[in-house]
């Protein structure tokens, strides 16, 4: 996933003096496409599962919670598919924040 993120953002790159009106190919957002791509940790089949689980959620709740189809998460959780980076960073501030309210199993 992380080259995914490094291509896109070399695309961008390459087209950056056509900048669109959504602002894809600003120079900011090819850096922090970049930098993403570089910090990202890829999360596993049984750390998503693991995640969940001790958030306490349903498939169907964590899927509503990230904005995905359960069947999404469902093959983030067999390993059919790989979350995003943007997912991931999404993923640890929800743990992030059930930790700072004292989330229980976390």
């Amino acid at each position: 996933m992380v080259s995914g993120h490094l291509d896109l953002a070399a695309r961008c790159l390459v087209h950056a003096d056509k900048a669109d009106d959504a602002g894809l190919y600003t120079t900011a957002n090819v850096l922090w496409l970049a930098a993403q791509a570089l910090k990202a940790e890829p999360m596993t089949p049984a750390e998503i599962r693991a995640v969940r689980r001790q958030l306490g959620l349903s498939v169907t709740q964590f899927a509503d919670a990230l904005s995905v189809k359960p069947q999404t998460v469902r093959r983030w959780q067999s390993g059919i598919r790989e979350p995003s980076v943007q997912t991931v960073m999404l993923i640890e501030r929800m743990v992030a924040e059930r930790l700072q309210t004292g989330g229980v199993g976390l």
